[in-house]
């Protein structure tokens, strides 16, 4: 279950990484976002240190500061 809801986190965040790159937005995720989704999905039970938490974490962080960004401009 922890997989599909990180998977889901990092299709937000590649999503939202294309359109402040373009100003368009999109579903098509990246071939550097897939490869990424793509390693986390395969890896996410190998690490025992939290690094798997931590980048999901991150990635939350980030989708946050975005969101806090575009409602400043708005």
């Amino acid at each position: 279950m922890l997989v599909k809801r990180a998977y889901h986190i990092l299709r937000i965040r590649a999503i939202l990484d294309a359109y402040l790159e373009t100003g368009d937005y999109t579903l098509i995720l990246s071939d550097v976002w897939m490869k990424r989704i793509d390693e986390l999905k395969t890896n996410w039970d190998k690490s025992d240190d939290g690094t798997y938490l931590s980048t999901l974490r991150q990635f939350l962080l980030e989708i946050k500061e975005i969101r806090d960004e575009v409602l400043q401009h708005e």
